[in-house]
């Protein structure tokens, strides 16, 4: 089967906010909340509004639609009994914003929506809670006030969540296939509920998605059904007609075939991105176009050499076993932050010192060669990868008062924060150790620490690129920064 779960963490990247408009975002909703407490504090005194962020933004499901727009609610509170009818507290609220920017304000049923040309929406639902009042209560144009609770909702959720975030993953895949589908499909809303009540956590991004569809299809083939497990405690799907019940199998069962074919019987890592990019859309990363499950298994073979402790590096920097020969590979945990940690001894005789590594490591490994110049020593070489694909073009440097540092030259490999793939995002050099663990000196060796850590870093890279996780032993990033 070809394993897509890296390419799942990727997408799941993908259909986040950027950060640039997240911040456009965030200024918009305070110039909307400054001017409805201008315009009430004008022309309605008596009431004070007061504001709170809900839906997506809080519960950490927002994403990025296939138009590259996004959305915010921002909840307008009143704590008091207003006067007037849920009609009039909504116009009021919808007076305040309607002419806030040069796209029309839609005075919707349950909200008002500011829209931001081909960027984003802010949509602010109107309530009126009282200190008595168990839940607040929602204005609804034309019918009068409903109860409705978003902050209950919220506890709910995050109660729910799971501690690696894969439920919220997964309630992010639901709604980009709602996005992309070209029917109409349930909300964001129904799909989260859907979400956490059919929800079974799996190491794999691709495998969990593929259940959780499973098992929504026979949720709703039992009962036709998704009732909000907060207040209102309404059926999310009541309003469905039979045709629009009809297409959402329709489009859930060729996706659940789709899934299976991915997942089951796919090898090749392209085509199998390819039926996820069918029914998520042309965001999903392309896989490679390889058999990832003969890959991954090769890769594997040295993971447990690594792991076991029983790995040796050959003099062509790959992994074999400690008893037919090579450097044994020394015990360590991967690192990554933000800090550099200089030599524990300093004022030694550099050129001396780095002439002695200089010569160490082109006895053991044919394939580099060094420069010593000027007190700085500089080793490159070339490490085939260790699935046999290709080979890592490589840079070792070191100068008087720091550890060696060692980058990937070609091909290009970029720090990811998400990723945990173990660099100083600073220099975007590797991190192979953590300092806690050992404090280098003119006493350790590039050719018997160094080099094999870093053959172990691309046996665990590569394997990252397939499964989206780091297997080495590792010391979490917070521990270094």
């Amino acid at each position: 089967m070809a394993n897509c779960n890296k390419l799942f963490l990727d997408f799941n990247q993908g259909l986040n906010v950027l950060s640039t408009k997240k911040t456009k975002l965030n200024t918009s909703k305070k110039e909307l909340r400054r001017k409805i407490t201008d315009h009430f504090k004008e022309h309605h005194p008596a009431y004070k509004p007061k504001f709170f962020t809900q839906g997506s933004q809080k519960l950490g499901t927002v994403i990025r639609i296939h138009d590259d727009t996004c959305d915010l609610d921002d909840g307008v509170y009143f704590l008091c009994e207003p006067d007037v009818s849920a009609t009039t507290l909504q116009r009021w609220v919808f007076e305040a914003v309607e002419d806030h920017t040069g796209e029309p304000t839609q005075r919707r049923k349950k909200c008002i929506r500011v829209t931001y040309k081909a960027d984003y929406h802010i949509d602010l639902p109107v309530y009126y809670m009282l200190d008595k009042d168990e839940h607040p209560h929602l204005a609804v144009k034309g019918v009068g006030w409903e109860d409705s609770d978003p902050k209950e909702f919220i506890t709910w959720f995050r109660k729910r969540r799971d501690s690696q975030g894969q439920l919220v993953r997964l309630v992010k895949y639901l709604k980009s296939w709602c996005d992309w589908s070209a029917h109409k499909m349930p909300s964001g809303l129904c799909m989260t509920v859907l979400a956490e009540r059919n929800f079974v956590a799996n190491e794999r991004d691709d495998c969990a998605l593929r259940a959780l569809l499973k098992a929504i299809h026979s949720d709703l083939k039992r009962e036709w059904k998704c009732s909000m497990p907060t207040t209102p405690q309404d059926d999310l799907l009541s309003k469905y007609t039979d045709e629009l019940k009809r297409n959402f199998f329709d489009a859930l069962d060729e996706f659940i075939d789709d899934a299976n074919e991915a997942v089951d019987d796919e090898k090749n890592q392209l085509s199998a991105s390819n039926l996820w990019r069918h029914h998520l859309g042309d965001r999903f990363p392309d896989g490679l176009d390889e058999d990832i499950e003969a890959k991954e298994a090769k890769l594997r073979v040295s993971e447990v050499l690594i792991n076991s402790g029983r790995a040796a590096t050959t003099a062509a920097v790959g992994i074999m076993e400690q008893r037919n020969g090579g450097i044994p590979n020394q015990r360590h945990r991967f690192d990554g932050g933000r800090l550099f940690y200089s030599l524990a001894r300093q004022g030694k005789n550099w050129f001396a010192v780095f002439h002695r590594e200089k010569q160490l490591v082109e006895r053991h490994y044919p394939a580099f060669r060094c420069q010593l110049k000027y007190n700085v020593l500089c080793c490159r070489g070339e490490v085939p990868s260790p699935s046999g694909k290709g080979t890592y073009q490589v840079k070792i440097d070191c100068t008087p008062g720091r550890p060696p540092k060692v980058f990937v030259l070609n091909p290009g490999i970029e720090y990811r924060n998400h990723a945990h793939t173990h660099f100083y995002p600073a220099d975007n050099s590797l991190c192979l150790y953590y300092p806690g663990d050992l404090t280098w000196t003119d006493k350790h060796h590039i050719y018997n620490k160094t080099i094999p850590w870093l053959a172990e870093w691309f046996v665990f890279y590569e394997l990252y690129q397939i499964t989206g996780r780091w297997e080495g032993a590792t010391v979490d990033h917070s521990m270094a920064a």
